[in-house]
Formats: C-alpha cells, structure tokens, sequence
C-alpha cells in the first residue's frame, strides 16, 4: 500500500510554524475533531488545561489549508459557541524553560567560581540538577578552590539529589 506524503507538513512540524493554531476558551474539558496530517483520515483528541495559563493542552494546531476546513466544519458548534478560538502563537512569550545555570561552559563556570563568594553561592542555589552542580564540583576540585567552595556545591548538590529522590 503506497501512501502519499506531504513533505510540506512535515517540514512545517519540523520547523514549529503551523498553518493555524486553535485554543480552547473554557476551564472545562473540550472534545476536538481533526484531520490526522499523517493518515488523513479524522481522529479526535481532548484539549485539558487552563486556558488563561496558555498551557499546551489548551492548543491543537493544524498544519494545512485542508485540515483547516475539516477542523472548522468538524467543530462548528464549538467555535461558534465560542469554546474554541483561532489563535496567534507568536502572542505568546517566548521565555526560555532552559536553567542558564544549567548550560554553561566550563569558562563561565570557572568565573563563577572565581567570583565573591555570596555571588557564587547564589549561582549554585539557583542550579536545580546533578549534572552541571557535578561537573561545577570537578572543576572547583581542578582548580584547587578552598573547602568552603567545595562544601557549599557539595551541600547543593545533596539538595538536589534528597529532591529528586524523595520525588520518585
């Protein structure tokens, strides 16, 4: 069986830019129905979340022209109730969910480690996981820092593992 594949959607998905993007209104939980971009065919899904906090459950987006019009006449009722809306991505701050702590190279960490020592503790109180506090501890060891450096990490980095622990 030979499918055709529209490399069009594919780039679009690849690239994060959907023809249009549609958002749930209500609190409450709200059913959708949409063309399947992969096997064309109509599936449906449930948008969950509170839409006034922008959260990605509240979305559906829908990356063709065809797919729109299916969406549109799939779910008249709730745009016409107002329960799903047309909506502009680009609206949305782009705030990185990325800790700056947490991807820095071993030049800004050195820095950090030569710095005074409230701003130093403040850095590694603000690192949330194991990796960059054990890669921070390895380069203080490296660089011969004083045991009160060392400690401060140390302690930090017990923090974070007794959380993630105590999370599982």
């Amino acid at each position: 069986m030979e499918t055709s594949v529209d490399h069009s959607v594919f780039s679009a998905m690849q690239v994060g830019i959907p023809y249009k993007t549609y958002k749930k209104t209500i609190l409450g939980r709200v059913e959708v129905r949409y063309l399947d971009p992969f096997n064309k065919a109509p599936a449906s899904t449930i948008l969950k979340g509170n839409p006034s906090n922008n959260e990605e459950g509240c979305f559906i987006d829908v990356w063709t022209e065809q797919e729109d019009v299916f969406f549109k006449r799939a779910n008249s009722a709730l745009i016409e109730s107002g329960q799903i809306i047309q909506f502009d991505r680009s609206k949305l701050s782009e705030e990185s969910k990325i800790n700056p702590y947490h991807v820095m190279s071993d030049e800004e960490y050195i820095k950090i480690l030569n710095s005074p020592f409230f701003t130093l503790q403040q850095a590694v109180n603000k690192i949330t996981a194991e990796a960059p506090l054990l890669r921070l501890l390895a380069l203080a060891e490296q660089e011969e820092k004083s045991s009160k450096i060392l400690n401060v990490i140390k302690g930090r980095l017990a923090e974070v593992q007794e959380t993630k622990l105590s999370a599982e």
